[in-house]
């Protein structure tokens, strides 16, 4: 992943400013965002929504919304990473001060 895209994403999520939920990138109903959902919105701060696809794998991994494979080519995440995230934002339900510690801990 690239190293500004990361630190901002980081600070981002420990920054308070966004509201967590799951789910979905961003429920519009509730202003609430997924850990993936705020690293779109800080890259694509002009787009008055996350840049996202729906996607069904056969594999079952992710089941909904996810990021786009163009958008995570430009923020250099890998697919297995995401699929990860999801699983800690979504099943998991760790809060996003704890998901920043994991991404800081871990190659991304």
């Amino acid at each position: 992943m690239k190293a500004n895209i990361k630190r901002r994403w980081i600070r981002a999520l420990r920054s308070g400013r966004y509201t967590q939920g799951t789910g979905a990138l961003h429920d519009d109903r509730s202003n609430t965002y997924c850990c993936l959902g705020v690293l779109s919105q800080i890259v694509n701060k002009k787009r008055p929504k996350p840049h996202y696809t729906y996607t069904h794998r056969i594999n079952n991994t992710c089941d909904g919304a996810e990021l786009s494979p163009k958008f995570m080519k430009k923020v250099g995440l890998d697919v297995n990473i995401m699929d990860i995230l999801i699983r800690m934002n979504d099943e998991n339900r760790l809060n996003f001060e704890q998901i920043a510690d994991w991404l800081e801990e871990n190659k991304v």
